[in-house]
């Protein structure tokens, strides 16, 4: 994997955490607080996963890039979309549920992609 395209998995991570922060100021905003403790948690993970990639740029990452960085980028674009549905009030509870998934799913892609899952 290269240097750029390791800097771009990083990237896509960091665009993650924002949103998953835009989704538990959201959720808070609506007196959501069970809600924005479980999106906080994911949050936490996210910026762990964040700085690890930060740190191991120079180290090797397992899988095949290409691969890795459209399925990073699918969930990315599925997190996206459940924030908009929870925006507008359509079937908030279940997607936000749908929206975790979609955390935890980033989550699994990179420790995969670290060698830690």
């Amino acid at each position: 994997m290269t240097l750029s395209q390791k800097v771009q998995i990083y990237n896509v991570y960091l665009a993650s955490l924002s949103k998953g922060v835009k989704l538990a100021a959201l959720l808070r905003s609506r007196g959501d607080g069970e809600e924005v403790a479980e999106v906080e948690k994911r949050n936490q993970r996210l910026a762990k996963l964040a700085a690890d990639f930060r740190r191991s740029l120079a180290k090797e990452w397992h899988g095949k890039a290409k691969l890795l960085l459209n399925d990073i980028r699918a969930e990315n674009e599925k997190l996206q979309r459940r924030i908009r549905k929870i925006e507008t009030s359509i079937s908030r509870a279940e997607n936000v549920v749908k929206a975790l998934g979609h955390i935890d799913g980033l989550v699994g892609i990179g420790k995969r992609i670290l060698g830690a899952g």
